[in-house]
C-alpha cells in the first residue's frame, strides 16, 4: 500500500463503503502493518474519501478525493505475522468509520479549510 506517497508496507486490508443515497460517493479505510526499523511495529490507517464516475471503476474514474492517515503504535511484539494479524483484526472494526462516511454530504470539500 502506497496511497499518500510517504510509506511502503506488505499486505494491506481494508473495506469499502457505499452509499446508495449518495451515488458515486466512496470511503476506502485501509490498514497495514509497518516495521518501525527500531524493533517495534505500528499500525498504519489510511482513509480515502472519493468521488467517482463509475463506482464500479473507482481507479479509474476518480473526479475527487482526499486522505486522511493515523498511526497506531504496537510497540515490541514477536513477528510481523502477529503485526499482520493485528492489522487484519483493525480492518474488521473499520465499521466505526462509517460514523464519519454518514457525515459526509458526498461533495468535494477544501481538504486545507476542513
Amino acid at each position: 500500500m502506497d496511497h499518500s506517497g510517504d510509506f511502503w508496507c506488505g499486505d494491506s486490508y481494508g473495506a469499502r463503503f457505499a452509499r446508495g443515497d449518495l451515488p458515486g460517493s466512496l470511503m476506502t479505510v485501509t490498514f497495514c502493518a509497518v516495521e518501525t526499523g527500531r524493533g517495534g511495529w505500528e499500525i498504519r490507517q489510511e482513509t480515502l474519501l472519493m468521488v467517482v464516475e463509475d463506482p464500479a471503476d473507482p481507479g479509474e474514474t476518480v473526479t475527487w478525493s482526499a486522505a486522511s492517515s493515523q498511526v497506531w503504535p504496537l510497540g515490541r511484539v514477536s513477528f510481523g505475522s502477529e503485526a499482520e494479524r493485528l492489522a487484519f483484526a483493525y480492518s474488521r472494526h473499520s465499521q466505526r468509520e462509517v460514523g464519519l462516511f454518514a457525515a459526509w454530504d458526498g461533495e468535494p470539500f477544501d481538504v486545507d479549510a476542513a
